[in-house]
């Protein structure tokens, strides 16, 4: 008997597939003519009704491909035991000849009862049994024990492969294999696998050995090494220009197109599983190894920032916009209250040692540490300058203890964390590789963050995409303000010993022993230095100009004036300076 174990999806129209008769002897029975109740499920049957003895009941938990069946041999065969057999083989043969049965059959899990006598490598000889198919044979064997067999082909040209699946009794039931379906199915037996990839130093790259040999290296080229060795495949390869992407008329290029052509078997590299892939190939998943899987992903990477980007803002950065208000609020407040103590306490002006512009300075001059040439007289003025003096002392050890520590440690403060703050920025251009997953992502989107990303980082320079990864580190090296998109790997197990060899990291900032403070770090300082040099210089010319103008301006009117004898006088000292005037005396001359 043969029987479909179940039944993953209806056929269109709702009915069975029928079979067709290629049997000469006698014609054979449609599966719907002998069907039998199997859980609420149609079961097609066609076998042997000399296989079984007597009733057969088995039952089975765990995998959802192995239900609990009951059936019982109910019709009455005319046909003698070698032609049910002969009917049973033309319809494995027809079956496996058609594609859509194939992928049909492929989803089900058979059982076909055979008699004891029986031998499963003359029953299969032309019969290709799919390597994905699970196709089990019952044969009775030491009277009320019946032996399970997995019978299955790598390919129609290699031989029938068998597996001990198991043992039914009717005392002790069924017994499963521990080994899930692919492990017992881990010997391709040199089957010829054709596999694209496109060459990257980290990821995939093939090399030619001298004995004619291809060797894959790189991180996903050692794995799949590793997967070839472990089910006896023998790999050929096929190098691709690019992942694939999905144009505008909808067709495909690079190693997807390949898959979804036939033209190769599989792709190494990177893949970023999508819903559009996953409509062209027929499995696109993360890579699994002994229970261990690898973790895609997305991240941008950018060049450091310079520390002159950020050095204008690092020294206000150590007080907080709150801080330094109060701080210039407490110096106005103190200008304020010195002014004051230059008046009487009833309200009459005193002659002022400073005047209020001078005030300002002076308070300023406190703050910043500075000694004064005029001392204040008074006890409440002097009361406010040692205010001054003790506010400046705290303001100076916080102020100094942060800016050292930020010049020293130099943390690497990011312009943004993720892709709103990349596009909020809107310095940087985003750069993907060509023909990806990454470019279909954000050039299918339909609005959204990814769309306006697309139309504003991407689109722009869509056709100066990066061909190859060390293409793109290059650009984000050298180009300022470039932003690279690329998936990030991280992995445990035995791929970690692969990514130590391949991907080696940086030790953090944190190991370094010293920190060197760079003439960057302090341009600031300088530049305030040089600034004020100038400004200074600057603004006294102008009161030299100024007063120099001035002075000649007052000499000249004095001059003019006859009767102004004590003028006179200092004119003829700044003439001759070694003349002596005495007062109320004729002029004397020095020898």
């Amino acid at each position: 008997m043969l029987r479909p174990l179940f039944k993953p999806f209806d056929p269109p129209g709702g009915r069975a597939p029928q079979f067709e008769n290629h049997s000469r002897t006698a014609p054979l029975q449609t599966p719907a003519a002998v069907q039998h109740q199997c859980v609420g499920r149609h079961c097609w049957c066609l076998g042997d009704p000399q296989a079984l003895p007597h009733r057969l009941t088995g039952n089975a938990t765990g995998n959802s491909s192995r239900m609990l069946c009951q059936s019982y041999w109910q019709s009455q065969y005319e046909c003698g035991t070698c032609m049910v057999l002969r009917a049973v083989r033309d319809v494995l043969s027809n079956t496996y000849q058609d594609q859509w049965r194939v992928a049909y059959s492929s989803r089900a899990v058979w059982l076909l009862f055979l008699d004891t006598n029986a031998y499963l490598e003359e029953f299969f000889t032309d019969i290709n049994i799919p390597f994905d198919c699970e196709f089990l044979v019952a044969q009775s064997q030491n009277g009320d024990v019946i032996a399970l067999t997995e019978v299955y082909r790598v390919s129609p040209t290699l031989p029938l492969q068998t597996y001990r699946f198991g043992n039914w009794s009717p005392g002790g039931g069924l017994t499963w294999p521990s080994q899930g379906f692919y492990q017992r199915r881990n010997n391709l037996q040199g089957h010829v696998i054709r596999a694209t990839y496109k060459s990257e130093p980290i990821t995939v790259n093939v090399v030619k050995e001298a004995n004619g040999s291809y060797k894959t290296e790189g991180y996903f080229g050692q794995i799949w090494g590793i997967m070839a060795d472990l089910v006896n495949a023998t790999p050929v390869y096929q190098a691709a220009t690019s992942y694939g992407s999905k144009s505008g008329n909808g067709s495909w290029s690079g190693m997807v197109a390949l898959v979804s052509s036939g033209e190769a078997d599989i792709g190494i590299g990177d893949f970023t599983a999508t819903a559009e892939r996953s409509h062209v190939v027929e499995f696109i998943d993360t890579v699994e190894f002994s229970r261990q899987v690898i973790w895609i992903y997305i991240k941008v990477f950018i060049k450091i920032p310079n520390s002159s980007d950020m050095v204008w803002n690092s020294y206000v950065a150590p007080f907080s916009y709150g801080l330094w208000l109060a701080v210039a609020i407490s110096g106005c407040a103190l200008c304020v209250c010195l002014t004051i103590t230059n008046f009487s306490h009833d309200g009459q002006k005193e002659k002022q040692s400073l005047m209020v512009s001078e005030t300002v300075f002076y308070i300023f001059g406190c703050l910043c540490q500075q000694g004064q040439r005029e001392a204040v007289n008074r006890t409440a003025g002097r009361i406010v300058t040692l205010t001054a003096y003790v506010m400046s002392l705290v303001i100076f050890v916080g102020y100094s203890a942060s800016l050292i520590s930020s010049l020293a440690v130099q943390p690497r403060n990011l312009p943004f964390r993720d892709l709103q703050g990349l596009l909020y920025d809107g310095s940087y251009s985003l750069g993907v590789l060509q023909n990806s997953s990454f470019l279909n992502i954000f050039d299918g989107a339909v609005g959204g963050l990814e769309s306006e990303v697309y139309k504003k980082l991407i689109g722009p320079f869509k056709s100066d995409l990066p061909s190859t990864n060390d293409e793109a580190f290059e650009r984000v090296c050298t180009r300022n303000r470039y932003a690279y998109m690329l998936a990030q790997v991280r992995e445990s197990g035995l791929q970690e010993r692969i990514r130590q060899r391949y991907i080696t990291l940086k030790k953090p900032d944190a190991d370094r022993s010293t920190t060197t403070v760079g003439l960057l770090a302090i341009a600031p300082i300088l530049v305030v230095f040089a600034a004020g040099n100038i400004m200074s210089a600057f603004v006294l010319m102008i009161e030299r100009c100024i007063r120099g103008n001035a002075f000649r301006l007052w000499l000249d009117g004095n001059i003019r004036r006859p009767y102004n004898n004590e003028y006179q006088q200092l004119v003829r000292i700044r003439r001759h300076p070694r003349i002596h005037v005495m007062p109320n005396r004729r002029p004397l001359r020095v020898r």
